[in-house]
Order: C-alpha cells, then sequence, then structure tokens
C-alpha cells in the first residue's frame, strides 16, 4: 500500500491537477498529469474508469499495480508534486512489466526522476 502521505484523496486536489496547471504526459495505456504541491513529498492519484472495464475487480487491480510500481520507485521520484495517472483501456491487458517500463518512461518524460 502507498502511504498516506503520498495519497492525492480529495476532490479538489484532483481537480487542482486537471485545472490549467496540471501538465499531461501520453501514452497508449495511460497518461499522466503533473503539478507542482508545495509540500515536501510527491502525491500520486490513479483513475481507473468503467472504460477500462465493467468489472470493478479488472479495474482494482490494474490500480494495485500502479501503486506497487510507484512505491517500488518512490525514493527516484522528486518531490513536490502531485501526479494522477489515468488509464485507458489497454492498461488492462498490459503487464506489470510493460507497466513500470511506461510510467517510468513517462515520469522521465515529466523530468520527475532523480
Amino acid at each position: 500500500m502507498l502511504a498516506q502521505l503520498n495519497r492525492i484523496r480529495k476532490t479538489r486536489e484532483y481537480e487542482k491537477v486537471f485545472a490549467k496547471t496540471g501538465k499531461p504526459f501520453f501514452a497508449p495505456e495511460f497518461f499522466i498529469k503533473v503539478c507542482p504541491n508545495n509540500l515536501i513529498q510527491s502525491r500520486f492519484g490513479f483513475v481507473v474508469g468503467e472504460k477500462v472495464s465493467k468489472d470493478a475487480v479488472v479495474r482494482n487491480r490494474v490500480k494495485r499495480r500502479l501503486r506497487a510500481i510507484v512505491r517500488k520507485h518512490l525514493a527516484d521520484i522528486r518531490k513536490g508534486f502531485d501526479v494522477v495517472v489515468v488509464t485507458r483501456k489497454p492498461s488492462s491487458i498490459t503487464t506489470s512489466k510493460d507497466l513500470e517500463r511506461i510510467l517510468g518512461d513517462l515520469l522521465a518524460k515529466a523530468n520527475l526522476l532523480i
């Protein structure tokens, strides 16, 4: 589980990232939106809609995989940013290894890796 300090939990926090201040970075499986948060840690949120799968088990599996990837690489990610990961349909059939590679590429594009 991702620590509470590293989670975006409130609707207004998601809205702030999705407002004009959030900068998007795209991949076919998902995209990320990044926004500075003026805190001492980076926080992450995950959006997996019903377009990915009607089955809640599949949606939750995708979220668990992404959380595990972020937790594994949290020490390598720059502090002070809010990152929201919004999944698309191909993410439900992508392997964890590929998800990790893609997320790493997007974080590097966003200049968030140390």
